[in-house]
């Protein structure tokens, strides 16, 4: 008779090992990638980070810890928006008529979208007009560079994901929070919508969906800190072996101005649940010529943000 050996599976030896294993579980029930380019991503420094991350070159996994940090994020928003919503004569919305989230596209690019946390009315300092409501946390330390330097120096990103929800909702002005996880002080800063600015993040959104191969590296190795820390760097600086979607895939001819994704080996438009499945007929998309590697040296022509 053959003899099935079944492998056991390997039992957390820790109650806290088991807590890990679950909240590793419960993220990989997930979709591994986001659809759109994501309003919150677009004050990122480096293009090809976000042209990577928007045609699906790397599967983001994130340690139990982390995943935790995030959840941290999503209770702070509910408490915080809970608090705001009892200050006598304000209003808090953070969902639709029909209980779904804000969301917001641009109509220059379509596939450039965000979800807004909430709008507010009757604030003491803006009382008669509605306002865009972004909350965040943060340790100790990035929360007393954000009371010193204000948000816009402090974190670019968090910065333009404000403005652009400002100018996709309509509304003039937006109210950033943060709440410090150490003490619980909570930090408020008002801004207001600057067309020019978002005018040039639009366009940057532009320019990194028509490219057809990945801009440069921010760094040219993998030794610069902020590529050590970077989701995508092992397709990045390690040419890692592509997941096999349709985004990945020299098929697949993306319409920029429609947001529509079409295999031109089978004449098809294909949806997000179509486009992660892919096919056997996949080939991986053309990749820019290597460069000579210079350690510690900036890649050329890459201006990296630093104000």
């Amino acid at each position: 008779k053959a003899c099935v050996v079944m492998k056991k599976k390997k039992m957390a030896k820790t109650t806290s090992e088991a807590l890990d294993a679950v909240m590793v579980a419960e993220e990989a029930k997930k979709p591994s990638w986001r659809p759109h380019l994501g309003m919150s991503q677009i004050g990122h420094e480096c293009d090809r980070y976000i042209w990577l991350t928007f045609f699906w070159y790397y599967v983001a996994t994130h340690a139990a810890r982390l995943l935790r940090i995030f959840r941290t994020g999503n209770v702070t928003e509910d408490v915080v928006l809970g608090d705001l919503a009892k200050i006598p004569g304000v209003t808090v919305e953070s969902s639709t008529p029909e209980g779904g989230q804000f969301r917001l596209l641009s109509s220059e690019v379509p596939a450039f979208q965000g979800s807004m946390d909430a709008v507010a009315y009757g604030l003491p300092e803006h009382p008669d007009e509605w306002v865009v409501v972004e909350i965040k946390s943060s340790n100790k330390s990035r929360f007393n560079e954000l009371k010193k330097k204000g948000v816009k120096a402090s974190n670019r990103q968090y910065f333009d994901q404000l403005q652009m929800y400002m100018r996709e909702s309509g509304l003039k002005r937006g109210l950033f929070l943060s709440r410090c996880k150490d003490d619980d002080q909570i930090y408020s800063e008002w801004l207001e919508h600057d067309q020019y600015y978002t005018n040039n993040l639009v366009d940057r959104a532009k320019n990194i969906l028509s490219q057809e191969t990945a801009p440069p590296k921010i760094y040219d190795t993998p030794d610069f800190y902020k590529c050590k820390m970077c989701s995508a760097k092992d397709v990045c600086h390690s040419n890692a072996e592509l997941p096999k979607n349709c985004r990945t895939c020299t098929n697949m001819n993306f319409n920029r101005n429609e947001n529509t994704w079409t295999c031109q080996k089978h004449n098809v438009e294909l949806n997000t649940t179509g486009q992660r499945e892919g096919c056997e007929q996949w080939l991986p998309r053309p990749q820019p010529s290597a460069e000579i590697p210079k350690p510690g040296y900036p890649s050329s022509g890459l201006k990296i943000l630093t104000k």
